[in-house]
């Protein structure tokens, strides 16, 4: 627990600035980002980008990410591992973006983990010690939910012992999440995911993905809720190319994605 301090300590505080992970303030190490959108919105395949993009220090929607990739332990609770290992295996040997990473990137499925219970907190931080992550993907939220998702209370269990393991490890943590069903295309945030109005409060940043429907190859990423962004940023149109699993930026430009 840290101690208050008087302005004139406070303000001759030199910090060590954190890293950014995704540049124009989307994510930094040790705070939060939600991604989250309608089923069949291509989230899980956007994270796994996301997962093998910061691991090689390649963009991910035209975002930058650390130079020569940082580690990643991407937990996965719903694709059984076969399948899982497809679709990674499909978009890693694709051509862009995600190119050949030696930093390590980590695999694990575990379908009954959750995180507001002592074992799946415990679990959660063994191996992110032993794989020495610096970013935690999470897809979905829902399932390491051992309580009511819509319950403040309960929900904040799963926050609590995230922002534990982000004050352990200084680990940054990346959350996929689910819309509510017939959400409102104008709402603002995270308003129209599923749970609880916590959900609009403690991701730093707020990503979410649209898509007319599970047949289209085209989708549109906003920037919902950016915390430590100096300005506003652009959504980003992609079109998915099923047969390398690749996303490509079709607007605002391409940045070589």
């Amino acid at each position: 627990m840290t101690e208050p301090q008087k302005l004139g300590e406070f303000l001759s505080w030199k910090p060590e600035y954190p890293e950014p992970i995704l540049d124009k303030g989307v994510l930094y190490s040790g705070t939060r980002a939600l991604l989250y959108g309608r089923y069949k919105s291509l989230k899980t395949m956007l994270a796994l980008h996301f997962s093998l993009s910061v691991a090689s220090g390649k963009p991910w929607l035209g975002l930058k990410t650390p130079e020569g990739g940082i580690s990643v332990l991407h937990l996965q609770l719903e694709v059984p591992a076969p399948l899982l290992q497809q679709r990674v295996s499909k978009m890693y040997n694709g051509t862009e973006p995600t190119g050949r990473t030696d930093t390590p990137l980590w695999f694990w499925t575990e379908h009954f983990l959750k995180l507001d219970t002592n074992d799946g907190y415990s679990a959660v931080s063994y191996y992110i010690e032993q794989c020495k992550a610096q970013v935690l993907v999470i897809d979905p939220l829902y399932k390491v939910i051992a309580g009511d998702p819509l319950k403040a209370n309960e929900v904040n269990k799963v926050f609590d012992n995230l922002d534990k393991l982000i004050d352990k490890f200084g680990v940054s943590i990346f959350l996929v999440h689910h819309s509510r069903k017939g959400d409102n295309e104008d709402s603002w945030g995270t308003d129209d995911s599923l749970g609880s109005v916590l959900l609009s409060g403690w991701p730093d940043s707020v990503i979410k993905v649209n898509r007319d429907s599970p047949s289209s190859k085209e989708l549109r990423v906003s920037f919902d809720v950016i915390r430590h962004a100096p300005e506003e940023i652009a959504p980003v149109d992609l079109t998915y190319h099923w047969e390398s699993a690749s996303f490509e930026i079709t607007s605002p430009v391409d940045r070589g994605l």
